[in-house]
């Protein structure tokens, strides 16, 4: 477990470095050189003959559940539409991927955090929309319907990207894979988060900690992160989402040796498929309106766009593609 919250902090920290454009300080003479790359042309895939489940030992494949007011029976055979691709201008939609790994793994594994950070150009503005991994989808290339985290442990990158397009309408332009080793000093070298608690979250940060502001170190910040026993993987995510913000305001506010060691760090776990091109073009986009960025920070499925359910002995969230879609459309994604 400790290595997932590790994931998921660490992703935070990379998106917040991107978005406060501190990477555009030293692009030149330090990322380009130091930054992991990922080849699609040379991917490990599993085929679909090899596909496996997340299965629960609390769900059966017998199971039924209520869809669109009707019962589906079992949900396996449900249709999944393929949804119109989302055509906004202006957009940079870049994808952070931290992986399921447990230690001693050597492979590619399933996704355990998707987050997208979608940046308009023109108003200044991004969007993080955490993509839950439970999320009953169609995966393309022959593969049977799945939960999301799966496409990424099938055939990384390229098959997650076509899942999001063909389930979501969602048009990835580029990739970073974060591993999570050291989230802790990194934390530690910006001094520290304060977060406000609520009572159930206080005795999981730590035995001192107390509803209300608390001052967490790494330490602490992970087992925040950790939390899930006090409501489920929307309040985690939401978790993630708050830590994000703090995240960015401490990075935005650090002196330039700060980001220069955070940078090094940060570099150190990061992987990405995007060109050198692309990344100068990102980070030349945001530098200059750093001051005036706007953030927003959304998760999917939404509130009412999905259904608890069963499928394939999984426990799994059955969402509504088309309003999702038109939610990114209209409302999550700016323009």
């Amino acid at each position: 477990m400790k290595k997932i919250v590790k994931r998921i902090l660490v992703s935070l920290l990379i998106i917040t470095l991107v978005l406060t454009g501190a990477l555009g300080v030293l692009v030149y003479n330090r990322i380009f050189g130091t930054i992991g790359r990922i080849d699609h042309s040379g991917i490990v895939t599993i085929a679909p003959e090899n596909e496996d489940f997340d299965v629960s030992s609390s769900a059966s494949s017998t199971q039924t559940t209520t869809v669109d007011g009707g019962i589906a029976g079992k949900i396996e055979n449900y249709f999944l539409p393929t949804v119109e691709p989302i055509n906004h201008e202006h957009l940079i939609n870049i994808l952070v991927v931290g992986q399921d790994k447990k230690e001693g793994d050597t492979t590619r594994q399933r996704s355990d955090i998707m987050m997208l950070c979608s940046y308009n150009m023109q108003r200044n503005e991004v969007s993080v929309i955490s993509f839950l991994r439970d999320m009953y989808v169609k995966i393309p290339g022959g593969y049977s319907n799945n939960k999301l985290n799966a496409a990424y442990h099938f055939g990384g990158f390229p098959l997650l990207y076509q899942t999001l397009l063909d389930n979501f309408g969602i048009k990835v332009d580029g990739g970073v894979e974060v591993d999570f080793d050291g989230f802790v000093d990194i934390v530690d070298m910006l001094g520290g988060v304060d977060v406000y608690l609520t009572a159930k979250e206080a005795p999981y940060v730590s035995s001192t900690a107390t509803e209300g502001v608390n001052h967490l170190n790494g330490r602490k910040a992970l087992n925040y992160a950790r939390t899930r026993k006090t409501d489920d993987d929307f309040g985690r995510t939401e978790r993630q989402r708050k830590l994000l913000l703090l995240l960015f305001d401490k990075v935005k506010n650090s002196d330039l040796e700060t980001i220069e060691s955070l940078i090094d760090r940060g570099l150190e776990m990061v992987k990405t498929d995007m060109t050198d091109s692309s990344i100068a073009s990102l980070v030349a986009a945001l530098l200059p309106k750093i001051s005036t960025l706007k953030i927003n920070t959304y998760h999917v499925p939404m509130s009412g766009s999905f259904t608890y359910g069963y499928a394939r002995g999984m426990q799994v969230l059955i969402p509504d593609l088309q309003e999702i879609r038109d939610t990114l459309e209209n409302e999550y994604l700016p323009m």
